[in-house]
């Protein structure tokens, strides 16, 4: 397959929309679809390169391993090697335990899987990981590992059905997306059944030769609808729309457009000018290294990224990635050696052996070379509450709190337990919502032993009429607002969240819509303190360097939000209470009680933040 310089300029296109998105640039919510446009590239031009070696039967699998190896490897493991030393010295214990582990899985090309378990991508707890980026990488390996087998096997003995098979499978990929992008955004967005159409579109323009098809004005057409296609995208998608999906189309058309024109097309010419491949060239090592510098900035200097600061990790990345480029990249593609399949092979089993040693090592590394105070280890440890029989206990967990992980989803929702009316004699309330609202019932029930608190609980669920939240938060809120209230009519419905500003206007049809159904009293629990990362990390982190605390990582867009909805729910008929105003006295936030943080994450209470903020709203209840 003939060089195509155009495809180094649309690879810049790609890398600069995702480093200027992580640097928090503004207007650009969409700079993460960069990635979709690596994807198509990646599934052109390997399968252009597999199907020229297949028709002039020079194909190997060892040769095709050999190459991706010196490719992705050299670059990859020196990253991870310098992130691994870093990250010695800026984590904490608790973080080192989850990065060890996505050391291990980035080795096995897995990494997508590990995060998709742990973390959804636009969390703000993903900001926080150093090796967050290689999901990407593991969903190409994956598909370098699929599909060159399947090209060869439908080339050698189904040729004639090649194409048909091929569009069948990007049919039926691109139609599991955008059914399970509803579902679970979070399988959608990492795993590679549901990205597999985005690179399968970049395998469609090689199969068909669509590049050689598109000559003169018509070229010039499909570029420029190639580049605004890519443009929308960009400024138009964001974090908060269901990605990827139907949505995903403005980048994977555009990147298919300007495939297609290539150079015939005036944005192909432009993109093939010296500059876009320069950067096109180094773009790998670009990708590689940007995101563990943001990472580290964020955990050590500031979790804000301004103008000059994002400046100083724009440039420091390009010039790693220009040494990474010159340093490693072309040596290790060029060396004299580099043509055997045998050393090539067994050097990249050794280099990943050998690193995901390092993922081992990097805790007790830690402990000799930074031993930290004992203070510091207590409060870090908080970050792992959840996990702990406490913190499962404060959900109820898989009973009155209905999670991702929940085996049966809504049906293991215990009516029986959680709404328990009889429970007692005294009055009912009922608490639906959100996480945000399951972390506080515990400690609801043990202040105010005079009232029966019952619970519904789903993550990621906003108690509205119109809550856009996964399947088992909307079949558990139409079970709640349109059959169980209307029926049982409890004394008080207490509505509870992390709130989101467009929330105001469904919150305040569904407290309409409570008082028509004959709640008599509505009470709704503002947003809570929000941080940039986990308080106890936070904590720990100031205790080590003799701090102020996590002031400087409080997300003031919580604040601004609480006084909007104190506002706007003042005349619906409604208790509102500020957990803000609760947390915060007199605009001075309370991190500690005693020797144990508020908050065991970025806006979870631990049991004892839960009881203390109880205590101090109880009156209004």
């Amino acid at each position: 397959m003939t060089y195509k310089p155009e495809i180094d300029g649309l690879r810049s296109i790609a890398v600069c929309s995702v480093l200027l998105f992580h640097l928090g640039v503004p207007f650009l919510t969409g700079g993460f679809t960069g990635v979709d446009i690596f994807f198509v590239i990646s599934g052109y031009l390997i399968t252009g390169i597999i199907i020229d070696d297949l028709q002039h039967r020079r194909f190997s699998l060892l040769d095709f391993y050999r190459r991706r190896a010196l490719r992705i490897l050299p670059p990859l493991l020196l990253v991870v090697a310098a992130t691994s030393v870093v990250a010695c010295v800026v984590m904490l214990p608790v973080e080192l335990q989850e990065y060890s582990k996505t050391v291990l899985w980035t080795t096995l090309f897995s990494s997508n899987m590990f995060f998709y378990s742990i973390v959804d991508y636009f969390n703000p707890q993903a900001k926080y990981n150093p090796l967050l980026h290689t999901w990407s990488l593991a969903v190409e390996e994956q598909f370098y590992i699929a599909v060159p087998i399947l090209l060869f096997a439908v080339f050698t003995c189904f040729r004639r059905f090649l194409l048909s098979i091929f569009v069948a499978t990007v049919v039926l990929s691109f139609s599991l997306s955008a059914i399970l992008v509803e579902v679970s955004q979070s399988a959608t967005f990492y795993l590679l059944p549901t990205r597999y159409w985005e690179m399968g579109a970049g395998s469609l323009i090689a199969l068909f030769q669509l590049h050689q098809c598109v000559r003169g004005r018509p070229a010039e057409i499909v570029s420029i609808i190639g580049i605004v296609l890519i443009g929308t995208g960009l400024f138009f998608i964001s974090d908060m729309q269901p990605f990827p999906g139907p949505i995903a189309l403005l980048p994977v058309l555009g990147a298919c457009a300007l495939l297609m024109a290539g150079q015939n097309g005036i944005v192909g010419r432009l993109l093939a000018k010296p500059l876009p491949i320069f950067i096109g060239k180094i773009s790998y090592s670009l990708y590689l290294w940007h995101w563990p510098l943001i990472v580290f900035w964020r955990l050590w200097v500031s979790p804000d990224i301004t103008g000059w600061s994002g400046l100083l990790l724009g440039v420091t990345s390009f010039l790693l990635a220009i040494a990474s480029y010159y340093c490693v990249e072309q040596p290790f593609r060029h060396g004299s050696w580099s043509k055997r399949n045998g050393p090539v092979l067994a050097g990249a089993a050794l280099g990943l052996g050998l690193i995901a040693c390092l993922g081992f090592l990097v805790q007790q590394v830690q402990s000799v070379v930074r031993p930290l105070p004992e203070d510091v280890k207590q409060i870090a440890a908080y970050d792992d509450y959840d996990a702990t029989a406490a913190g499962k206990a404060q959900y109820r967990i898989n009973e009155c709190f209905i999670t991702s992980g929940t085996r049966g989803g809504i049906n293991a929702f215990n009516k029986d337990v959680c709404l328990d009316a009889e429970a007692s004699p005294n009055q009912d309330y009922l608490l639906i919502g959100d996480s945000q609202a399951a972390d506080l019932w515990q400690a609801l029930q043990t202040t105010r032993p005079d009232t029966n608190f019952m619970q519904a609980t789903a993550s990621g669920c906003r108690p509205t009429l119109t809550t856009d939240g996964e399947e088992r938060c909307q079949a558990l809120m139409s079970f709640i607002l349109k059959d169980w209230i209307p029926s049982r009519r409890p004394e008080a419905v207490i509505l509870s969240a992390r709130w989101r500003p467009d929330d105001i206007e469904a919150l305040q049809e569904t407290i309409a819509y409570l008082s028509k159904s004959g709640v008599t009293r509505i009470i709704v629990f503002g947003p809570t303190v929000e941080y940039a990362q986990s308080l106890p990390l936070i904590l720990a982190r100031a205790s080590m360097s003799g701090s102020d605390g996590a002031e400087f990582f409080r997300d003031d867009a919580r604040r601004l939000l609480d006084l909007r909805m104190a506002h706007a729910l003042s005349e619906a008929g409604v208790t509102y209470v500020s957990l803000y105003d609760a947390i915060c006295p007199r605009n001075r936030c309370v991190e500690m009680i005693g020797k144990t943080p508020v908050q065991s994450d970025y806006g979870h209470f631990t049991d004892v933040g839960a009881r203390w903020v109880a205590e101090r709203i109880a009156s209004k209840l």
